[in-house]
């Protein structure tokens, strides 16, 4: 016994004919006939006396008629449910953030959205800035926050920020305001390892230095704990330099090496209907909140003028924004 038997049996018992029970569940007039022709032929009984264009159920018809009914809702009832599911899959945002805007940002963020819409479903991933744009090309993430800059993605600027030198306090280095990429030749280097090393190497090869790297590890928070425990200096962004660390001390790397944070998405992004939203709650929280430590004195994020307009067009990062 098929659903669609049962379908063209109650549209036949509601309309009182075929002709008008094919045009109420949408399907030619033969289709019904044969629907109920092999519904009949299965239960070895007739079900509709037909007589002169219209139709009028039998006894055992009045008797199936409730079960098919029945079966025909729950069926229905399914297909909402299923329905739902699938409307709510659309409406969850998916967005991918670098480990470092993760620690700084995400937890302001999240409670700012709570508080705004706590209709916005959101599934967050965190994880280097080249997971970042990975998640972004293979369509994982809808929205992707990180230094995205040279990845050829469609993006905007939204933190402008550079590499600092991290140093244990106390050292020698610290005397100065800044530290010059030469002045690294002979210290022990903890690598950011991944993109951020193979543009760090880029960096150095410029310049003819050749550092001494110690350990590459891809994690931040990893690396300002060994700085600190004096097992060597390292090179982040500002951005995933924690405010309070007195056992640390952050200074600008010269010549400056950019290392902006753009807002990506992708191409199922664009049609989103939260991705907007959520662009515009993103720059709200990063442009209300005071990202300079004014006791370190040694960072200089600023924030990137935004166009005008709901939601900034989107440029290609062919290069590293100067």
């Amino acid at each position: 016994m098929k659903l669609s038997q049962c379908r063209a049996f109650v549209a036949v018992a509601d309309a009182g004919t075929f002709t008008a029970a094919a045009k109420l569940i949408g399907v030619s007039q033969s289709a019904v006939s044969h629907a109920i022709a092999a519904l009949e032929k299965e239960l070895g009984t007739g079900l509709l006396h037909r007589e002169h264009g219209s139709v009028a159920l039998t006894e055992a018809g009045r008797r199936v008629l409730l079960s098919a009914r029945i079966m025909v809702k729950h069926a229905q009832e399914i297909a909402s449910v299923t329905s739902s599911l699938a409307s709510a899959a659309e409406l969850r945002l998916c967005v991918g953030v670098s480990r470092s805007l993760g620690k700084r940002v995400l937890p302001r963020l999240l409670g700012e959205l709570r508080a705004r819409r706590p209709d916005m479903a959101l599934d967050v991933r965190v994880g280097s800035c080249t997971q970042v744009e990975d998640w972004l090309r293979r369509g994982l993430v809808d929205v992707g926050i990180a230094a995205l800059a040279g990845s050829g993605l469609a993006a905007v600027p939204l933190l402008r920020d550079r590499k600092y030198v991290v140093l244990p306090a106390g050292h020698p280095l610290t005397a100065a305001p800044t530290v010059h990429v030469r002045q690294l030749a002979n210290e022990p280097l903890l690598m950011p390892s991944g993109a951020t090393e193979r543009r760090l190497s880029s960096f150095f090869q410029d310049h003819e230095v050749t550092p001494r790297i110690t350990f590459r590890i891809d994690d931040p928070a990893t690396l300002l704990t060994l700085t600190a425990n004096g097992h060597g200096v390292t090179l982040l962004p500002g951005i995933a330099i924690p405010v309070q660390a007195p056992r640390l001390r952050a200074l600008p790397l010269v010549p400056a090496l950019p290392c902006d944070q753009l807002l990506g998405m992708s191409k199922a992004g664009g049609a989103h209907p939260y991705a907007e939203e959520f662009i515009e709650l993103v720059k709200g929280s990063v442009q209300h909140r005071d990202w300079q430590d004014p006791a370190a004195r040694t960072r200089g994020l600023s924030l990137v003028p935004m166009p005008g307009g709901a939601h900034p067009t989107m440029r290609r990062t062919a290069g590293q924004p100067r």
